[in-house]
This record gives structure tokens, C-alpha cells and sequence, in this order.
């Protein structure tokens, strides 16, 4: 029996690193989804380059995928090939009441991510 595949919202921040460790120590496959928009946020104080490289050294059956979760067409067709298990949704923004309140952009990321997850995983799936 292979090892069940599970997709990670925010695979390099905080909560979805630890996420895609414990999956992995429990013999997952894990596919990561971070385009590290800390970095286009918070400049680089916010860049999580150097944790999405920390588990793609450390977490053996681990595979990065720097897909925008807004982009729906890219993130159904992400599901549709790994056919996961499991769907982990860990993107989030930092300080969501700021993001709502100062830039555009910012607040298009988090009323765009859950609807997209939600609707890439209903229509790639049997």
C-alpha cells in the first residue's frame, strides 16, 4: 500500500511547516502549496524561503509547489494530479485586521484563499 498524499495550505509559515513535519513523520507524502507572499507583505523580515528549503532538506517525502492558492485553475489542477487525502488549509495572513484595513492586496489574499481550497477540492474530486 502506498503512503497516503496530503496538500498543505502555507507549507513554509509557522503553522503549515509543523503540519507537513508531523504528516511526514507519520509516513505521508507531503505536497506543500507556498508562494511566500510574507515576503511581498513584510519585505524581507517576512521571507519564509529558508523554511520551505529547511523541509525540503529535512522531510524525505516532501515536494514544493510555489502555486498561488487564488489562482483556482492552477490549484485545481494541483489536486486533480495528487488526488490527496488529506487537504490542510494553513494560509493565512499574519494580522488579518490590518490586512483588511491598509492594502488591496492584502485583503484580496484572504478573502480569495479559503473559497479557492474549498472550490479546487469540489471540483477535482470524484
Amino acid at each position: 500500500m502506498s503512503a497516503p498524499a496530503c496538500l498543505v495550505t502555507g507549507s513554509s509559515g509557522l503553522v503549515g511547516s509543523e503540519v507537513c513535519a508531523y504528516l511526514s513523520a507519520r509516513g505521508a507524502v507531503v505536497h506543500g502549496i507556498d508562494n511566500n507572499q510574507r515576503a511581498v507583505f513584510f519585505g524581507p523580515p517576512g521571507d519564509t524561503a529558508w523554511n520551505r528549503e529547511r523541509l525540503q532538506q529535512t522531510l524525505p517525502h516532501y515536494c514544493h509547489h510555489g502555486v498561488d492558492i487564488r489562482n483556482r485553475s492552477q490549484l485545481t489542477e494541483l489536486v486533480r494530479t495528487i488526488q490527496p487525502a488529506l487537504i490542510v488549509h494553513a494560509a493565512a495572513h499574519a494580522t488579518p485586521v490590518a490586512a483588511l484595513t491598509t492594502n488591496p492586496r492584502d485583503s484580496d489574499s484572504l478573502s480569495v484563499q479559503t473559497p479557492s481550497a474549498a472550490w479546487a477540492t469540489g471540483n477535482s474530486s470524484p
